[in-house]
């Protein structure tokens, strides 16, 4: 009789791991709980945050609890260039960071951050998605032990100041300019008349209220979630910079998961961090430029005379930076302008 129970068990548990491995468990030996710890400087109300929630509901349940997922919003862990360090060396699973944090580790990321590169965000995304952006997550690999998951859109990047509208590069002297600590954005606004100021993000609003800076430049987004519009006054749309973010993993933490649950994060990561992020971000920006309106900010556009001058002042950035970076990456950029 305990011989034919026990035969009765074993077929029970053979069909049970069929079923799992037609499903969503390739090794049914593995009852393994992996964490996955995501950290962002961003809000809760950021669509890249949001995402990020999705993206963990969605894993937990298709994974069958076999993946755990914690998001730390609001910079809690550390800024940009904290959170990235942290995940090359595997302290952290995995940031959604800008590209320009990663140019410590790859300076060719510096591309992506070039002035006045695509003629607007659905280029951007061709890019990206394309040679380019596959030649940039190589890269990071190499370099750095991190996994591209996906760009997300951060915005198309305008500048803001407590001083004066920016209509031209002139009005730009003189400024102290916050911009990210990558050497393109310092080259930037130093080519554009500015005094640029590298400087972590989570640092920015008490430095524009301590007035040890005159602005910075951001997308429209971040101005309103982070409530900058009440120690700034004019937002001028440059439209300088498509700025994006990764979804960067440690490659380690990666490659030790499950094929079928890298399968899972890689799908899962693609549907929230690219598709969904993307798309909201696009839809809600316009409403944010009204909303700055709303909360008393001078809003002006460029005209196409001194869109035509800013251009024209960053050419030596570019003849900077291909020498830096390499003429190669350049070639590629060159495919989606």
């Amino acid at each position: 009789m305990f011989f034919k129970n026990a035969g009765k068990v074993l077929l029970a548990a053979v069909i049970a791991c069929g079923f799992a491995f037609m499903g969503t468990r390739a090794d049914c030996s593995d009852s393994k709980v992996y964490t996955i710890r995501i950290g962002s400087i961003s809000s809760e109300a950021i669509p890249e945050v949001r995402a990020a929630y999705e993206f963990k509901k969605e894993i937990e349940k298709s994974s069958g609890g076999r993946i755990k997922v914690e998001v730390f919003p609001n910079g809690a862990l550390g800024g940009d260039r904290q959170m990235a360090e942290a995940v090359s060396l595997g302290t952290l699973d995995m940031v959604l960071t800008t590209t320009s944090a990663l140019t410590t580790y790859e300076p060719k990321f510096g591309i992506l951050d070039m002035p006045f590169a695509f003629s607007d965000a659905q280029a951007a995304f061709k890019a990206v998605d394309g040679e380019l952006g596959q030649y940039l997550n190589k890269e990071l690999e190499r370099s750095a032990g991190m996994v591209n998951l996906g760009y997300m859109l951060n915005g198309v990047r305008h500048m803001v100041n407590s001083k004066r509208p920016i209509n031209a590069p002139s009005d730009l002297a003189g400024l102290k300019m916050r911009v990210m600590e990558s050497p393109v954005y310092i080259g930037l606004f130093k080519a554009l008349g500015a005094n640029p100021t590298p400087m972590s993000f989570t640092e920015v609003y008490t430095s524009l209220q301590q007035k040890t800076i005159d602005g910075f430049e951001v997308s429209a987004n971040f101005m309103v979630e982070m409530k900058f519009y009440d120690v700034q006054k004019y937002y001028s749309l440059t439209g300088h910079t498509v700025s994006f973010l990764v979804a960067a993993m440690n490659k380690n933490k990666f490659d030790k998961l499950p094929s079928d649950l890298q399968k899972m994060v890689a799908a899962s990561a693609k549907k929230w961090f690219v598709d969904y992020q993307r798309k909201v971000s696009l839809s809600e920006d316009a409403g944010y430029i009204k909303q700055l309106k709303s909360h008393g900010m001078s809003v002006n556009g460029i005209t196409p005379e001194n869109h035509a001058k800013f251009v024209k002042a960053v050419q030596p950035v570019y003849a900077e930076f291909e020498k830096k970076l390499g003429k190669d990456v350049f070639v590629l950029l060159k495919k989606y302008q």
